[in-house]
């Protein structure tokens, strides 16, 4: 009797844990509703903000977040190699990893001078006690009380070991009656140290914009194949809607109002921070105007010059004007500060009183880009043409990687990274 309880008990615990972790997402997530302002980013070099390291070097990445519960918690954390489309690779932890195979985020400091009390956690990775040893895509996974199915966050990054040149190129696309609206791009890889014998089959490569993950374009298949050269210009592949430039706030700042600020209302236990109402540009000429590319930076003018401590969390009111709920989708906000994600946190609900779409964010101090998309019912993929509108000439941030896994390799080796604007091939009159 007690062998068959035993023998229930451990079927429970098997399919417990294996449904906690079907939760887990290989992608940038916030799983707690407490933990705010996740930044994961390179912080020794300037040419490439982005979450990616070359293997052998001394670069490293820095994965900051807050816990608006304050206090202190255990949060341990472990990596697992990917495939190039984001999937778990078919190996084990002792073939990408060196030391232990998980750690314990210990610093973190209190919020100081603030209404809302946090507790700011900070890794600084690779780190003496753990180390990727091979190229390719990882996720970071952060957890509690060492208890890896207690998920608080999970964030992508990269590991290169640049062994191909990669010449990129961003033109009007190819369809004319979109041609206004659209960036094309391709691109070059000159390979000659790989042995590459099928690139249809060895080389995957994936292309992203301003560091979106909803509309990545991977499976790209050479158009030419040279001597240790592969051409991608297929008119049918590697278009992107060129967008608008991103719209900001500033709450660098409590005590005035920059440019974008309609009001600011302090009451006890919270901050609230009015925007004035924004215009649907969907319909409007494109404007040159200087931004983050969808990025964040959190700043403090007011504090005592540690942002990451003494930067307060508002409640930011965000108003999208002259815009109609729709039966046929839904408007999210959208951007670095909502991790690109598509989620009901970030939905636009329409004000009868003010006949405006709206939404409220806690958000800590600092200067933000943003910008509306739409959903369509069913799809996954934000529209930023129907609330901002697409063009050409938008400046956007590009990044193609180039993956390698030739016959008895087990996983996608990263290979080539090209970070580059669009910018750089158009000149704006």
């Amino acid at each position: 009797m007690k062998l068959k309880l035993a023998f229930f008990i451990l079927i429970f615990i098997s399919v417990y844990a294996k449904a906690q972790n079907e939760d887990l997402k290989y992608q940038d997530w916030v799983y707690k509703p407490y933990i705010k302002t996740v930044r994961f980013d390179n912080i020794t070099s300037q040419d490439s903000p982005a979450p990616v390291i070359p293997l052998v070097s001394s670069e490293k990445l820095l994965l900051q977040f807050d816990d608006l519960n304050a206090g202190t918690q255990d949060y341990y954390y472990t990596i697992v190699h990917c495939t190039a489309d984001w999937k778990p690779s078919n190996i084990s932890s002792i073939d990408y990893l060196e030391g232990y195979t998980e750690d314990r985020i210990i610093e973190y400091k209190y919020s100081f001078n603030t209404i809302q009390s946090y507790t700011h956690y900070g890794l600084v990775f690779p780190s003496s006690t753990m180390k990727p040893m091979i190229p390719g895509n990882y996720l970071l996974k952060v957890y509690l009380n060492n208890d890896p199915n207690d998920l608080v966050l999970t964030r992508r990054f990269y590991v290169n070991r640049q062994q191909v040149n990669i010449i990129p190129e961003v033109v009007r696309g190819t369809v004319i009656k979109s041609r206004n609206q659209t960036q094309k791009v391709n691109f070059t890889i000159q390979h000659p140290a790989l042995n590459v014998s099928n690139p249809m089959a060895e080389i995957k490569t994936v292309i992203t914009q301003n560091d979106r993950p909803d509309n990545m374009i991977l499976g790209m298949r050479p158009t030419f194949i040279r001597t240790n050269e592969l051409v991608y210009n297929d008119m049918d592949f590697g278009t992107f809607t060129g967008g608008s430039e991103f719209r900001n706030f500033d709450t660098r700042s409590l005590r005035f109002f920059s440019q974008h600020i309609q009001d600011i209302q302090k009451e006890k236990g919270r901050t609230d921070v009015y925007l004035f109402g924004d215009d649907n540009y969907s319909q409007t000429a494109y404007s040159t105007l200087a931004d983050l590319n969808g990025n964040y930076a959190i700043r403090n003018q007011d504090g005592g010059g540690d942002a990451e401590v003494d930067a307060d969390y508002t409640r930011v009111h965000f108003a999208l004007a002259k815009t109609e709920p729709s039966t046929t989708g839904d408007y999210y906000l959208f951007g670095k500060l909502t991790d690109y994600q598509i989620k009901d946190d970030y939905k636009l609900y329409f004000n009868e009183v003010t006949r405006a779409l709206e939404t409220q964010q806690m958000i800590k101090q600092g200067y933000y880009d943003y910008s509306y998309v739409f959903v369509p019912n069913g799809q996954k993929v934000g529209d930023e043409c129907a609330s901002e509108g697409c063009h050409y000439e938008t400046d956007n941030v590009y990044t193609i990687y180039v993956y390698f896994k030739p016959p008895g390799k087990r996983y996608d080796e990263l290979v080539g990274v090209r970070r580059f604007n669009s910018k750089m091939f158009f000149i704006i009159r």
